[in-house]
């Protein structure tokens, strides 16, 4: 979460969706009392940056299945050096098309 909060702070978006599949997590960060958990660091940082770059987001979390294509996409990232640029025009990995087509509302 800490990383998609920092990307899209660095691409300048003002208003973002986050997903999870931790209702922890989400609980975590939308709770406005003071977190005391082994983690309350951790999460007060992110909950401060959530407001300092933001002026609005949410943080919903959703099935673990609906993240399939996310999953499949980090899988493949830890193949490659890092900075390593990949571009797919048609030759797209067949678990990766399966994936994103299973994904579409149309397959569900």
């Amino acid at each position: 979460m800490s990383h998609a909060i920092s990307l899209s702070a660095d691409i300048w978006v003002m208003r973002v969706i986050f997903e999870t599949d931790s209702q922890l997590q989400m609980e975590a960060l939308n709770i406005n009392k003071v977190d005391s958990s082994a983690y309350a660091a951790v999460i007060e940082d992110t909950k401060y940056q959530l407001k300092l770059w933001f002026s609005y987001y949410e943080i919903n979390v959703c099935r673990r299945s609906a993240n399939s294509v996310a999953h499949e996409l980090a899988s493949l990232d830890r193949m490659y050096e890092p900075n390593h640029y990949v571009e797919w025009e048609a030759d797209v990995p067949a678990l990766m098309a399966a994936c994103a087509l299973g994904d579409s509302a149309q397959h569900r």
